[in-house]
């Protein structure tokens, strides 16, 4: 959100207040003007400065400068209160004209004028003055080391700039940017809702005396023809007078996290806070709470598609920096984890801000200003390592990243569109604009499956958990729940692999589907599939699509581990229950042979179960062979369907 740069602001000017007679002192004095009134006229400048008065320090300034052109001092303090109001061209002239009045000014002033051409793109003139002051003696080791880093940010930004990347970004048009400033949208990973922040005007000031606008949470839609239609205020129960932003949606538009700052139900200054959708609409926000939010500031979430991991930005201690990139994983029992810093691959001693996690779950989209880059805030990527740590960033190049501030983006799930926001082409503030993404910098791609729950019997629309696995580690990869009230339900699919789905809810059977990605052909269309549940009664059955075994044997591969883990939840639930395992194979081969290989592949899962701590007065299992076909013998694909695993509910305990 905006209001971290202006605590960051503030904290600029506090430190310069102390610092500014130090850093530029020569020989611990300062060269006094010749003239009384010149100096009376900075001393009250100084007063004005200390106490955040800028526009007064300015005003004096300018009198003392009036009786003494020649006032160095004078002109380094105009220097810096530029620096903090961004008058950029004005804090460059004010340091040319102390060289010019002293060529052999405290290698300092040469650093800052570089670094202040740096930070609106004159690279050129930037290192001229950076090598001066480089070749000038008197600097620290500290400030050598800060040179030498500045140095390569220059010459990495005059070859960005030589060897740019494809861009070519589009505004979303006129529903959804306006007059004022629209920024951080979030989507969902059909890409038919977007949420974004948008600033509306407000009558009240800052303790700078600049104008603060009104943080909301605004909603598009997709229409049939695929333009976004008029956005609005996404709901009154989550926007207040206060200021709600940054915020992230998950990939099925089923939870939202956000920012808001100064509630009465805080624990810092700024605060995560998360609300769910069902039928009705969004509810109530409630605070994250500990240990997510802090005392500290904690905002920019970016909630991944897998359901169970959120990371976001604080400047909580233990970091690298100022504000640095956490993240969270939900425990077992559904609370958040004791957040852990994304270390020194990611965080910096600078900012880094805006993360954004694809729903492949191993890119991350962020802006630092502490890592090699044109300027001020630059976008990076940055994929996660088999063993599950971070690579090196990657700067997303030029003109991507400008010498502006460049934050807040994010990219389809398909990995071919990116989204953000930008002032650089518009007069009317911030708008949102999208463009295709450099295959240099694409994620995995992502597919999706979605669809609706609905109770076989009643038709009604239900909320049941899904958890979906990785079918040759059996790691779970997603949790997440169908929309209570409308038993809608969307999960991303990362390419290359395979991918067991297993659906639950109290007092109904388990269902399961798979989904194999190895073929790229597979992310082209994602799967739509409506799931009805079947209420537990005896005789209903539902096939374990997730059960593998070896072509004609009846040993279980290591892909069945999740479906069967799944079954013994799903009987650690429902004690009552009493349920049979079947066996049933196509009519390819002897029927005796059919008869042997059905049972025996029910009794491995009987095993299973067993061994797993299901009670044996539980369970039951028989071979069928191949006399209750699931579909036709006639095709490869029916008697693929043949050849399953089934349980069955048999009877159930009464107490």
């Amino acid at each position: 959100m905006n209001k971290i740069k202006q605590i960051v602001f503030l904290l600029i000017v506090v430190a310069a207040s102390i610092s500014w007679q130090k850093t530029f002192a020569q020989g611990g004095q300062l060269l006094n003007s010749n003239s009384p009134k010149a100096r009376s006229f900075f001393e009250s400048a100084m007063k004005q400065y200390q106490a955040l008065q800028n526009e007064s320090a300015l005003s004096e300034l300018g009198k003392a400068l009036a009786e003494d052109s020649m006032f160095v001092e004078a002109w380094l303090l105009k220097a810096d209160i530029c620096a903090i109001t961004r008058d950029v061209d004005s804090e460059i002239d004010a340091y040319k004209k102390v060289i010019k009045i002293n060529p052999q000014s405290n290698p300092k002033v040469f650093f800052n004028l570089g670094d202040a051409q740096y930070s609106i793109g004159r690279y050129k003139e930037a290192k001229f003055n950076l090598q001066k002051a480089l070749l000038t003696s008197g600097l620290s080791q500290k400030d050598r080391l800060k040179l030498k880093f500045a140095m390569q940010r220059v010459d990495f930004s005059m070859k960005a700039i030589a060897n740019p990347v494809v861009f070519q970004p589009v505004s979303l048009g006129s529903n959804i940017n306006s007059g004022n400033n629209e920024y951080w949208p979030s989507l969902t990973a059909d890409e038919n809702t977007m949420i974004y922040t948008i600033e509306l005007p407000s009558k009240e000031t800052d303790v700078l005396g600049n104008m603060k606008g009104q943080e909301d949470i605004f909603i598009s839609q997709k229409s049939s023809l695929g333009q976004w239609e008029k956005s609005s205020s996404i709901s009154d129960k989550i926007n207040t007078n206060k200021n709600e932003g940054s915020q992230s949606l998950s990939v099925d538009n089923r939870l939202l996290f956000f920012t808001s700052c100064n509630r009465p139900d805080a624990i810092g200054h700024c605060d995560l806070y998360f609300t769910e959708r069902d039928s009705s609409g969004w509810a109530v926000p409630v605070n994250a709470a500990r240990p997510l939010n802090s005392v500290a500031w904690d905002s920019q979430p970016s909630f991944s598609s897998d359901g169970m991991t959120i990371y976001f930005v604080s400047n909580r201690p233990g970091g690298k920096g100022g504000m640095d990139i956490w993240k969270s994983t939900l425990t077992e029992s559904g609370t958040w984890g004791e957040p852990v810093n994304l270390g020194d691959s990611i965080n910096t001693p600078g900012e880094e801000m805006s993360p954004f996690i694809h729903p492949d779950n191993s890119t991350l989209y962020f802006s630092s200003d502490g890592h090699i880059g044109l300027g001020s805030q630059d976008i990076y990527m940055v994929k996660m390592k088999e063993d599950k740590t971070w690579g090196t960033p990657i700067n997303m190049g030029y003109p991507i990243n400008t010498y502006h501030d460049e934050t807040g983006l994010v990219v389809n799930a398909k990995g071919t569109m990116a989204y953000f926001a930008s002032d650089r082409n518009s007069k009317k503030g911030k708008d949102i604009f999208t463009f295709s993404l450099d295959k240099r910098f694409r994620p995995v791609i992502v597919n999706y499956v979605n669809g609706v729950i609905i109770d076989s019997d009643t038709k009604e629309e239900i909320k049941a958990d899904f958890v979906l696995s990785d079918l040759e580690t059996a790691e779970i990869v997603a949790k997440t729940s169908s929309i209570k009230g409308t038993g809608e339900y969307l999960l991303c699919l990362p390419v290359n692999h395979g991918y067991g789905l297993s659906v639950s809810k109290k007092g109904y059977l388990m269902h399961s589907e798979n989904f194999s990605l190895t073929n790229p052909n597979d992310t082209i269309k994602p799967y739509k599939i409506d799931i009805s549940l079947q209420t537990i009664k005896v005789g209903r059955k539902e096939i374990l699509r997730n059960v593998f075994f070896d072509v004609d044997k009846y040993n279980l591969t290591k892909q069945s581990r999740g479906e069967l883990n799944n079954l013994v939840k799903f009987l650690n639930q429902n004690p009552e229950t009493i349920i049979e395992i079947g066996g049933h194979t196509d009519i390819t081969g002897n029927e005796s042979h059919n008869d042997s290989l059905s049972e025996k592949r029910a009794q491995v899962v009987f095993q299973y179960l067993i061994d797993k701590g299901v009670v044996k007065e539980r369970l039951s299992f028989k071979g069928y062979s191949s006399t209750l076909p699931a579909s036709t013998n006639d095709n490869t694909h029916g008697r693929s369907l043949n050849r399953r695993t089934e349980f069955k509910i048999i009877d159930i305990k009464k107490d």
